[in-house]
């Protein structure tokens, strides 16, 4: 497939892209470094009008496999008030994105769950380029090279306490 290293699936084949999404949006379909030719104020202003587009249903991170804090930083009132539509934005995203950097293995549920076609892969592709370029780290590109690897060699994490129910 054109979006998967690893993948064999026709259904990953990138849909067509309309004309007023291309001007005002984020084409999904186009490669990362053709957004950095935009100057600042141009990817700020397509972003905004991909967020305000979103209602906030958690289905990017309900479906996505590497989701699985107990604690969501997208419910803790004090980053993302909850029960307010439309979100703020870009806060509810650009928390998201920050907690995907470096675990994103763009499989594409999060798009695939999106009603309002936000192009989170490419977000996430975006701020993945920053963790390769700054660590060298791919996420799940390699069972040799686990997450924190790129911390030490000699990692070793103690897990925290379980909260009393």
């Amino acid at each position: 497939s054109k979006l998967s290293e690893h993948g064999n699936c026709s259904y990953l084949e990138p849909a067509m892209t309309g004309d007023y999404k291309k001007k005002v949006g984020i084409d999904p379909n186009m490669d990362v470094d053709e957004m950095d030719a935009w100057d600042q104020q141009e990817r700020f202003s397509r972003w905004i009008y991909e967020f305000q587009k979103c209602i906030k249903c958690y289905g990017c991170r309900n479906i996505c496999p590497v989701c699985f804090c107990n604690e969501c930083s997208l419910e803790h009132p004090d980053l993302v008030e909850t029960g307010i539509l439309p979100t703020e934005v870009p806060i509810f995203h650009m928390v998201r994105s920050v907690h995907m950097a470096g675990r994103c293995i763009d499989c594409g549920l999060c798009e695939e769950a999106c009603p309002v076609d936000i192009p989170l892969r490419f977000l996430y592709k975006t701020v993945n380029g920053i963790v390769k370029d700054m660590f060298d780290y791919e996420a799940g590109a390699s069972q040799e090279q686990p997450p924190f690897s790129v911390l030490d060699e000699d990692i070793t994490l103690e897990p925290k306490p379980l909260k009393a129910a």
